[in-house]
């Protein structure tokens, strides 16, 4: 089992976490901390900028791994209708009451698998977003499972969102870093292993845009100003079908 690819250490994290940034496992590689509010408002930030041209009020999205709602909560205000799914039933109870203390009355939640999707809906929608969720996929064989059922989700006209991919052709010039890094503060907790990661080449979506279901895959480096792993070595794909 991969970190972070149990439920029950999800649970776990929701359950002790502070805030939402730590409910959604956001920690810094080099040191160990949560990322900074400022950090994680530039990474929704980032995801908005990459969606808001496919947004509107007739819309629905469905979320592959909600989490702690980073996302969904700032996406739903877009949208008519957001469901969210996470394997984590903490986390999503945690959603379930910021819904009802706030009023929110467009998001749904479900409890399920990536691989599940497809089993908790009755139509199509016209987005998935699936958010820095890929990495702790088992394999690429299950990437590609998910994959392709979230686009037989999607309406014509839909948008799959694969966002916060992990750049195997950067994996090498970040463990570098990492090493370098630890070197020097010895006193940090320093995540080096990566072995428990899926990274994905930007390449992979060449061969994928041949596919008649595909009209355009838009591959993106982040939006950002502040520098940091998520700037330096994550990309964003967002497929049109």
């Amino acid at each position: 089992m991969k970190r972070f690819g149990n439920p029950r250490i999800w649970d776990y994290i929701a359950i002790n976490a502070r805030n939402s940034i730590e409910a959604g496992g956001w920690y810094n590689s080099f040191d160990g901390e949560a990322y900074s509010q400022a950090e994680m408002d530039q990474y929704v930030k980032n995801t908005y900028e990459k969606l808001k041209t496919y947004l509107g009020k007739k819309k629905t999205v469905i979320e592959i791994g909600c989490a702690s709602g980073v996302t969904m909560f700032h996406i739903a205000h877009f949208v008519g209708k957001y469901i969210g799914t996470d394997m984590a039933k903490a986390n999503l109870e945690r959603n379930a009451e910021k819904i009802q203390r706030e009023g929110i009355r467009n998001i749904e939640l479900c409890q399920c698998c990536a691989d599940e999707i497809n089993t908790v809906l009755s139509g199509k929608v016209d987005m998935v977003i699936i958010n820095s969720v890929c990495q702790y996929f088992p394999d690429m064989k299950y990437f590609e499972n998910v994959l392709w059922k979230s686009l037989g989700l999607l309406n014509d006209g839909g948008v799959l969102y694969l966002g916060d991919l992990l750049d195997l052709d950067l994996l090498g010039k970040f463990k570098a870093e990492l090493t370098i890094y630890q070197a020097e503060h010895q006193d940090k907790k320093v995540n080096i292993d990566r072995t428990d990661e899926l990274w994905i080449s930007r390449t992979y979506f060449n061969e994928m845009s041949r596919s008649d279901r595909v009209k355009e895959i838009i591959i993106s480096d982040k939006l950002a100003v502040i520098e940091n792993e998520l700037t330096k070595y994550r990309y964003d794909v967002v497929i049109l079908v």
